[in-house]
């Protein structure tokens, strides 16, 4: 159990790291952009993420998944 949470962290703090990285250098590939399309205040938006941060958290979740395992 232990070692399963240390993994989603893991994960969780790579994907927010990465997507802090795109929104502080305007990297479009690592951010999360708005689009405000409300012309009288409708609250209509449209946003794009970028999945890249999403995946090589997941991958880094993984692999100190094995190391982890290959540690004990």
């Amino acid at each position: 159990m232990k070692n399963e949470f240390y993994t989603l962290i893991v994960a969780l703090l790579t994907t927010i790291v990465l997507y802090g990285i795109g929104h502080l250098f305007h990297i479009e590939l690592l951010d999360i952009q708005y689009k405000d399309l409300s012309k009288e205040g409708t609250g209509l938006f449209e946003a794009e993420i970028a999945l890249v941060p999403l995946v090589i958290g997941v991958l880094v979740g993984i692999l100190f998944h094995k190391w982890r395992k290959t540690k004990s």
